[in-house]
């Protein structure tokens, strides 16, 4: 007898579907979309941002279409993860708009914003009026 090494799990193995399992789901996959390692042993795939967003999207959907119909569960389990993906989303944005890779710490500017480093290559100031170097 051939031992079976592609069995399917048992249906009563599977989680049974809910609305809270649909949108844990679509929030994982968005997630993963934004690069970010949803699997403990899996990899940090590559980002898409364009994805992500239309994940997100649809998660609001999902929410609009479902109103008066979820339980208070429900309710806070999705605006707890739209909160969370849309945070997540904008700094996925930043981070790629600026170029470092997704696990790269922001650095801290020396400058304060707006005060920029003396042009070195420039021809010294003239004197002021009182004589002074401006």
């Amino acid at each position: 007898m051939k031992a079976e090494s592609n069995k399917k799990p048992e249906p009563s193995a599977l989680p049974e579907s809910s609305l809270g399992g649909l949108v844990l789901s679509l929030s994982a996959a968005a997630l993963a979309y934004m690069g970010e390692k949803v699997a403990p042993e899996g990899q940090n795939p590559d980002a898409n941002l364009l994805l992500a967003r239309h994940t997100i999207g649809t998660l609001e959907m999902l929410k609009a279409k479902t109103e008066g119909n979820r339980t208070p569960e429900e309710d806070k389990l999705f605006d707890e993860m739209l909160y969370q993906l849309r945070m997540a989303y904008v700094e996925a944005e930043e981070k790629q708009k600026s170029g470092q890779p997704k696990d790269a710490k922001t650095p801290e500017p020396d400058k304060a914003e707006g005060e920029k480093e003396p042009d070195k290559t420039a021809e010294p100031a003239e004197p002021g009026p009182g004589g002074e170097k401006s």
